[in-house]
């Protein structure tokens, strides 16, 4: 996943900038799975109502 955004800018300048990518991009990749639009998903995490998979239990 990382390979992706090497190949359009060269990098990332902090291991946090790359960790927070792919944070972002994995939650994504889970909505599509499940069929979400990403856009709306994105939005309700944002205003603090995430999406979480069915039969997860917050602990």
């Amino acid at each position: 996943m990382i390979r992706i955004k090497t190949k359009v800018s060269g990098g990332f300048r902090t291991l946090t900038g790359a960790q927070t990518f792919l944070a972002i991009r994995g939650y994504i990749s889970h909505l599509r799975k499940n069929r979400l639009r990403a856009a709306d998903a994105l939005r309700n995490a944002l205003l603090g109502n995430p999406w979480m998979p069915p039969g997860y239990a917050a602990t």
